[in-house]
């Protein structure tokens, strides 16, 4: 059995796709760490809440970066790369609901050995390609395929969906990491003249799909109306449905019906179930009623959608999913869910900034109203809040993201990030731009803005 840290690392944990993360230089281990004997409880506010002294291991990264993307050799905007021994998978662009481009690249080099610009000419696939509804990265180390949408070339408009014109055949199809070729595809959403009964035809022709971004067995593609997808006006939900694919052909393993696919965790997706109603007859992209499906049978395990009826998915780990109450119509509430069960664990209301969930350990991370000099963390074992010993204060930055144990501040104004551990304690200096990508052994940041952006990869030191 995979133990929660490799299966962590064998996916994505995120932007929505999650939330973005940011790291920093390296510096000497001692510049690093602080003694306990100089952190002082009275730096933080008065409080209630126990205060957390400890430290984590030093966390660095080596001095000088292994790679690096300008703007002239890299997409502008990339949202993740992954590392798969000797290679990574560098995806994102300018889509606000989907990725636009990808490349596969050597790991330690950074250069590029195929694109997604090079799939225009596939021999024996009569079909274009985007990526507008996203890409997955599936199947065993060494024999990884990347699952993308394409549709037929002769749609009424380009690309399709999400046109309401759409009349050919759309799908997905699975392509060999190294080399491109295709594997299999899988027709999810038939051409409508192949449709005999009219109603079924304008439903086809108002569908879309959406695939479940992440690294990991089984493809997840959702279908349904286009509007529904991209959040601007609730269908019926019966509409939708999610789909899980065979990753070696393809074929159709089981279907969940009126669920969106969000995310992975613990061998089980974390989908949302639409609202049948919602005030203005919209709802956010992304929420809706939490409902826990099983990724090997489809068999829903728990539907927690009556008690939240619309929930945002903001973070998941160690048998735990943090939600944006998204009914609240002042301040913002979070409710802490049992993925064992649906059952909610925490409400937290006291925010001064949006939390954190490490993917990994499970602590939640943010700043609080009552102590916004300080970091709030909250772990899987315990019943309160603890802020740190240390304080952090706002010219710090924003918690963005939380990984093993650590969590990553980011300062808008100068574009620097700055790592701490749950004391507060500051691991090295800051440094420029925004991470986008950390596992055990990399390190990717984001440096400046739209053109004038770069791509810096760094090791990890260890």
């Amino acid at each position: 059995m995979k133990t929660q840290r490799q299966r962590s690392r064998k996916r994505f944990a995120w932007r929505s796709l999650a939330a973005l993360c940011v790291c920093l230089t390296a510096s000497p281990v001692a510049a690093c760490s602080q003694d306990d004997s100089a952190i002082d409880p009275d730096a933080t506010p008065s409080s209630e809440q126990p205060v957390i002294t400890a430290e984590a291991e030093a966390f660095s990264v080596a001095e000088e970066p292994l790679w690096v993307w300008d703007n002239e050799t890299s997409p502008a905007l990339i949202s993740d790369v992954i590392f798969l021994d000797e290679l990574a998978l560098a995806f994102g662009g300018t889509s606000q609901f989907g990725k636009s481009e990808f490349s596969v690249v050597d790991a330690e080099t950074g250069e590029p050995l195929w694109s997604m610009a090079e799939l225009a000419d596939i021999e024996g696939l009569d079909a274009d390609f985007y990526s507008y509804s996203g890409l997955a990265l599936i199947g065993e180390a060494g024999q990884e395929l990347i699952v993308v949408s394409y549709y037929s070339p002769d749609c009424v408009s380009a690309p399709c969906p999400p046109s309401g014109q759409q009349s050919p055949e759309t799908g997905i199809v699975a392509l060999d990491l190294r080399t491109g070729e295709p594997q299999w595809t899988y027709a999810a959403i038939p051409s409508v003249d192949e449709v005999e009964e009219p109603k079924l035809a304008q439903e086809h022709r108002d569908s879309a799909l959406h695939i479940l971004a992440g690294h990991q067995e089984t493809p997840l593609i959702t279908i349904g109306p286009v509007m529904g997808l991209n959040g601007q006006q609730v269908a019926d939900p019966e509409l939708f449905r999610t789909v899980a694919l065979s990753p070696e052909t393809g074929e159709e393993l089981w279907s969940a019906p009126a669920v969106i696919a969000d995310r992975v965790v613990d061998d089980r997706l974390i989908a949302l179930q639409p609202p049948q109603s919602v005030s203005g007859g919209r709802f956010t992209h992304g929420a809706g009623g939490p409902v826990a499906v099983d990724l090997t049978t489809g068999e829903q395990l728990w539907n927690a959608s009556e008690q939240f009826p619309l929930a945002q998915l903001e973070g998941a780990g160690d048998g735990r999913a943090i939600f944006l109450d998204a009914t609240q119509d002042s301040g913002a509430q979070y409710n802490v869910i049992d993925l064992a069960d649906g059952a909610l664990l925490h409400t937290i209301d006291d925010i001064a900034s949006s939390p954190v969930m490490d993917p990994i350990t499970g602590m939640i991370g943010y700043r609080s109203l009552e102590s916004d000099d300080a970091l709030t963390t909250l772990l899987p074992t315990e019943s309160e809040p603890s802020t740190s010993g240390v304080e952090v204060d706002r010219e710090t930055g924003t918690p963005e993201f939380a990984y093993d144990g650590y969590v990553f501040l980011y300062d808008h104004a100068n574009n620097t990030t700055t790592v701490v551990d749950r004391s507060g304690t500051q691991h090295g200096p800051p440094l420029e731009g925004r991470v986008i990508s950390v596992t055990e052994d990399h390190v990717v940041t984001q440096q400046g803005s739209a053109e004038d952006s770069s791509i810096v990869v760094y090791a990890r030191a260890h």
